[in-house]
């Protein structure tokens, strides 16, 4: 049996909303199982939908190298944004994520074709770029996506930067996966996610401790 599209199961309790179960690329061959939302490289950020906010950030401007939610931090020009339910407004400026190949059981993401994704993107497009290499996702309902390949030089922590490519967007559920398909969104269990952001974030008798 011959495939010239990507290959997907998906499933539904009620015949209305449908999800992902098993995609295969037609490119590389490669599968992923969108439903287990715990497997290792599902989804390479931590707190896509800035959901963990142990700061308390309320929104706004962030200075050079701040972080607001969890494990998201202003690009060295700064930042602007806030959250209303799952709804991201990245208003001006950049966001970024450091994410740990190790953390992942990975080397190196040097040469591993990466897709980031977001839920309805509206007020224009967004710009991405991962490691070395940039890319744009355009507005649009529903799961928006760009795959780039960081370059054989991007080795140890890879840098993901998101921002508008001019005026403020606005966007849902960040994710990160291997391969070029861009699969739905899945939580994982909020135990799990609060420990990868404990993991950079320790306060103590009001200081930050750990935050990298």
């Amino acid at each position: 049996m011959l495939f010239r599209s990507d290959f997907r199961v998906k499933v539904s309790a009620d015949g209305s909303a449908w999800h992902d179960a098993l995609a295969i690329d037609r490119a590389s061959g490669s599968v992923t199982l969108p439903g287990s939302p715990w497997a290792a490289g599902t989804n390479l950020l931590v707190n896509g939908d800035m959901a963990i906010n142990q700061r308390g950030f309320t929104g706004g401007a962030l200075a050079a190298g701040v972080y607001g939610f969890d494990r998201w931090k202003a690009a060295p020009g700064g930042a602007n944004l806030s959250l209303s339910g799952f709804a991201i407004t990245l208003t001006s400026g950049a966001i970024i994520q450091p994410v740990e190949p190790a953390l992942w059981g990975l080397s190196s993401f040097a040469s591993l074709p990466l897709t980031l994704s977001v839920d309805d993107l509206t007020g224009g497009s967004l710009a991405v770029t991962i490691g070395s290499q940039s890319g744009t996702i355009t507005a649009g309902a529903g799961r928006r996506s760009v795959t780039l390949t960081p370059a054989a030089g991007d080795t140890g922590v890879l840098q993901v930067r998101l921002s508008p490519s001019a005026g403020a967007v606005s966007f849902a559920r960040i994710k990160l996966e291997r391969g070029r398909i861009a699969t739905d969104w899945a939580t994982r269990p909020l135990s799990v996610e609060q420990m990868l952001c404990r993991r950079y974030f320790l306060k103590q008798d009001g200081q930050v401790l750990i935050d990298a």
